[in-house]
């Protein structure tokens, strides 16, 4: 297992045609401590919810987790995305929110991706028009070159005025980037409508991706022992 000393940790396990690849990232912006526990939650739910599942994608509000039978590593993936909201909506003057809110998430875009290949993390916070303090998030997993980053957060940041256009603040979570925007005073999010339309990547927030069944190569599938072995080294390394 490689940790980086950042929350980011990948490894993989097993020998080809049963060989499985993980990452697990913790948000910046967390303790150890609760980098950890977030691990260790995810790596529980993940074997339960996705035993036999050739692709798996796990998301708790501090931490993401995938594995996968195929290489993962410095390779962008933004589905499935899921996406939570805010439910309360601007009140006052929402074009100035938007534009506030625009301008925080493309500097905090940059500054993330322009980051080392440690740590692809940047977060502030912002005034907008209506006094109302957002704090802004971004976040690549950092074996992402700088332009590869760049576009899987510019990709979350397009999704913002389609989904959420007029909402006080939002979280879109995919395999290789974060984005978030919330103001300080409310915290409150839920699953937005969009992601339930997904219901089969939005299981307790813990989505497995659908396997496409073939008949062919059902062995492929990856066992429940080698995955449980695989996630159980990737999380046990967060404590060295």
């Amino acid at each position: 297992v490689n940790g980086n000393g950042y929350g980011f940790y990948n490894s993989s396990y097993g020998e080809n045609p049963d060989q499985v690849y993980a990452i697990g990232l913790c948000r910046g912006d967390v303790t150890v401590d609760n980098c950890r526990g977030c691990l260790s939650n995810a790596t529980q739910r993940l074997t339960q919810d996705c035993p036999n599942q050739k692709e798996a994608f796990g998301v708790i509000e501090q931490c993401t987790l995938r594995y996968s039978n195929r290489s993962i590593y410095g390779a962008m993936e933004t589905f499935p995305a899921l996406m939570w909201y805010n439910p309360q909506n601007v009140t006052s003057d929402v074009d100035g929110f938007f534009q506030e809110l625009k301008t925080l998430l493309e500097d905090l875009r940059g500054q993330a991706a322009g980051n080392g290949s440690l740590r692809k993390f940047a977060a502030e916070t912002a005034t907008a028009i209506n006094f109302q303090t957002i704090y802004g998030l971004a976040q690549c997993t950092p074996d992402l070159t700088e332009q590869v980053c760049s576009d899987c957060l510019g990709s979350s940041l397009a999704d913002i005025p389609k989904y959420f256009q007029g909402m006080q603040g939002a979280v879109i979570s995919k395999p290789s980037c974060n984005v978030s925007m919330r103001p300080i005073a409310s915290l409150t999010l839920q699953l937005s409508d969009h992601c339930r339309l997904l219901r089969r990547h939005c299981l307790v927030l813990l989505p497995c991706q659908p396997v496409q069944e073939d008949r062919r190569v059902t062995d492929l599938r990856l066992s429940s022992l080698l995955l449980c072995q695989l996630l159980f080294m990737l999380y046990s390394s967060a404590f060295v």
